[in-house]
């Protein structure tokens, strides 16, 4: 039985480099995104529940969200599930 996707915007691969710049400044990848949020793989775990300001260079945005989900990744670092402030669906087509 497939599971269903809860999410509210749909998501698409970008595997593009982003930099966080808050709470703490680092380089990592952006691995999906959607008009809603991103999934991210950095090298330092966020805390779930801070407010982060992502840099998305091919998209020419810093967009501001909360981290909703951090865990380890078998490759090393982490990755973050961020949740958008607002949703931005001009971010995908920038991205795609």
């Amino acid at each position: 039985m497939a599971t269903k996707n809860k999410r509210a915007h749909p998501r698409i691969p970008i595997y593009k480099p982003v930099h966080v710049n808050k709470p703490m400044a680092m380089d990592g990848i952006g691995i999906n995104l959607g008009a809603g949020g991103v999934a991210l793989h950095v090298p330092v775990s966020i805390s779930e529940g801070s407010t982060v300001e992502v840099n998305l260079p091919a998209a020419g945005a810093a967009v501001s969200g909360t981290v909703r989900r951090t865990m380890p990744h078998a490759g090393g670092g982490f990755l973050l599930g961020v949740e958008w402030h607002v949703a931005n669906r001009q971010l995908v087509s920038r991205m795609a």
